[in-house]
């Protein structure tokens, strides 16, 4: 005789309650309860979706893969997470998002989404905290301005190491130059002789030693999706899909990354690579070592006053590339709202 789940649940949970001497297999037995819940609300891929609230602030980490791989492949315009896109430039329609996810397979996505918000940090530095960095077409600054700044030698040299000095015969420990708070100036006098972005800029060069302060940091090179490491908690769902319905997956990710592939820009470009091609690279505008002072927060400190001295203040908002526009273009010439 067959019998259903919930008359499986029933004589399961009648066993568990027999069995009150041995708590550690009746815990077992509560876990497979929650777990068989747990699956059965989260549903099948092909249900009518039960079209669950997304916002413009619903992070990947907090939806249900199933329902979300439902909405998109009900190609409705008005389920919430194609409608949370509505009034950016990384909208899409229904349909698209329909044929999208029918190209890529709904068991596909649902296993890359899980897998992407695994990936995501409960806790992280919020995009108003972290660097922006020369290499990006709207960032100000040089490569070699920022290199200067992370090496001894040159004009320049952040003071981030604390080391010890020789004053008349005592040895005493030279404190570091704190990284100041994020937008505390932007723009530097290039004569490095006033303005507290410079007094920032060249600290390293007046704490008694010339041989220190020293940044591994390298200009371009490129890390696998799969590979990367994720430093914020924020990576918003419908951003992410915004770019994986428009088919991103790897090129130039127009950002920074550590030497230990931890992305400092860009989540939501490798949000999208992840859903489409997990094996795909991604071109950085360059890395550099968050592990020379043995604390990376501070260390993306440092880089965020850096970028802020060369004139580059921290962002909120994901940045619009050339790419981006020819994107919104694109889209409203489908809809039928510009004339070719």
């Amino acid at each position: 005789m067959k019998l259903s789940i919930h008359k499986l649940r029933d004589l399961i949970k009648e066993e568990a309650n027999k069995i009150n001497k041995r708590p550690k297999k009746a815990s077992t037995l509560s876990s497979f309860l929650f777990e068989q819940e747990e699956k059965e609300a989260s549903g099948k891929i092909g249900d009518a979706p039960k079209m669950t609230p997304v916002s413009k602030t619903t992070n990947v980490k907090d939806v249900d893969p199933v329902e979300m791989a439902n909405q998109l492949l009900s190609g409705d315009d008005d389920a919430p997470l194609i409608a949370a896109a509505k009034g950016k430039w990384f909208e899409y329609t229904g349909a698209q998002a329909k044929k999208w996810i029918e190209d890529l397979g709904p068991d596909v996505f649902v296993k890359r989404l899980k897998v992407l918000a695994d990936k995501v940090p409960t806790s992280g530095i919020p995009k108003s905290k972290m660097p922006f960095l020369p290499g990006p077409d709207d960032a100000k600054g040089t490569f070699a301005e920022l290199e200067d700044a992370l090496t001894p030698g040159g004009d320049m040299n952040i003071d981030f190491m604390e080391e010890g000095a020789m004053v008349r015969g005592l040895t005493y420990l030279a404190e570091k130059v704190a990284p100041p708070a994020p937008n505390s100036f932007t723009g530097y006098d290039p004569s490095l002789e006033k303005g507290a972005a410079a007094e920032f800029l060249t600290g390293g060069l007046k704490d008694g030693k010339d041989d220190d302060d020293k940044v591994v940091v390298k200009k371009g090179g490129s890390i696998k999706a799969s590979s990367a490491i994720p430093t914020q908690s924020n990576i918003l769902i419908y951003k992410s899909m915004g770019f994986a319905v428009d088919g991103m997956a790897g090129g130039d990710l127009e950002a920074w990354a550590s030497t230990a592939n931890e992305i400092l820009d860009g989540h939501h470009r490798w949000a999208a690579t992840m859903l489409n091609d997990p094996s795909a690279d991604m071109g950085t505008a360059g890395q550099v070592d968050l592990g020379v002072t043995g604390d990376k927060q501070e260390m993306l400190m440092y880089l965020t006053a850096l970028g802020n001295a060369l004139g580059n203040e921290t962002k909120t908002e994901s940045r619009t590339r050339k790419s981006d526009n020819a994107l919104l273009e694109r889209w409203s010439k489908i809809a039928g709202l510009l004339k070719d």
